[in-house]
């Protein structure tokens, strides 16, 4: 399959949902949880992983039946007070979620610049431009983007570990050994928590709805039936969460090969980056903080897309998608 031009043609929705599988929330957590129980909790990365699998694959598969997550609740519930009910609770949860992608990129601009924090979240609201930018003319723009974003993040994290020196053994081990001592219990539960996230189960429906055209007829310009597009959509979604799992085991890995084994209290993504420079040079903190940038943008960048997709399935507001993404940003 991976062979097939037309599964490459398909391929990108995947990438979009996923960086919401690896914004600023999973950095805070699994930095922390590393850093205090070494690789203890790895287990936890791989068990929430496959549950975010299993949750988007679905999801997925409503929009090439034709159908959206929010659109699907919209025709179940006939109360129109309660579907709007639904749609400001909704949107306020969106909201919260992607404070934490906001201020990931405020920090990262800090960190790379010195540009005080203040003047960084006037900066970061900007991200919305980029995003209107990149779907002037098609998705696929935007979904080549989150290749990229995807790709920075990723090496990043290569590097991280190359330089950290983890121990396999150990990774080997807790990947397939649950430990859950009382103490681990909100850091396991933190872990779940900034994995699956309900914001991207409405965006993938969604953005394969919009893929597919209603009726499956035309993906990025190729022919497709549904049982085609279903499969490589299986394949998409695998690949794609599993490279989003990798990174967030990466990030636990680094924390634990870095921070633990040296005596480190780091809670923080900003204590992560400034530990760092002494630990392993300026290199190291310099790719750290890029990552999160990368990571926060098109976290954030997929948070905006996901209040779009619940405004526009719930709501009969007539709005144009680029007024859309600056009320749901705003």
């Amino acid at each position: 399959m991976l062979g097939e031009k037309k599964f490459w043609a398909f391929f990108g929705t995947g990438l979009i949902v996923s960086v919401a599988y690896m914004d600023p929330g999973n950095w805070g957590t699994s930095i922390s949880s590393g850093a205090s129980f070494n690789y203890a909790l790895l287990w936890i990365i791989w068990l929430s992983s496959g549950m975010a699998m299993l949750f988007q694959y679905i999801s997925g598969k409503m929009g090439i039946a034709g159908y959206s997550l929010a659109e699907i609740i919209r025709l179940k519930w006939k109360n129109k007070n309660a579907v709007l009910a639904y749609w400001l609770l909704a949107e306020i949860a969106i909201l919260a979620t992607d404070l934490a992608e906001f201020l990931g990129i405020v920090v990262a601009i800090n960190l790379l610049f010195g540009i005080p924090m203040l003047i960084g979240t006037f900066i970061a609201i900007a991200d919305v431009l980029l995003l209107i930018v990149l779907t002037q003319k098609t998705f696929r723009t935007l979904e080549y983007a989150f290749i990229l974003f995807v790709s920075v993040i990723g090496i990043g994290y290569v590097y991280e570990i190359f330089i950290t020196r983890p121990d396999l053994g150990l990774i080997a081990i807790h990947s397939i050994t649950p430990v859950l001592r009382p103490e681990m219990i909100l850091f396991a539960v933190g872990i779940i928590g900034a994995t699956v996230m309900p914001h991207a189960l409405f965006v993938h429906s969604w953005l394969m709805k919009n893929k597919m055209n209603g009726n499956g007829s035309n993906v990025n310009g190729l022919k497709l039936d549904k049982k085609t597009a279903l499969r490589y959509h299986l394949t998409d979604n695998v690949l794609s969460l599993l490279i989003a799992g990798l990174i967030n085991a990466a990030i636990l890995i680094m924390a634990a090969a870095a921070f633990y084994n040296r005596g480190f209290e780091v809670a923080t993504i900003d204590q992560a980056y400034r530990t760092l420079t002494p630990l392993f040079g300026s290199l190291a903190s310099l790719v750290f903080a890029v990552a999160l940038l990368s990571a926060s943008i098109s976290s954030s960048i997929t948070g905006t897309l996901a209040g779009q997709s619940i405004m526009e399935s719930l709501t009969d507001f007539k709005l144009s998608p680029t007024m859309r993404r600056l009320i749901t940003r705003a």
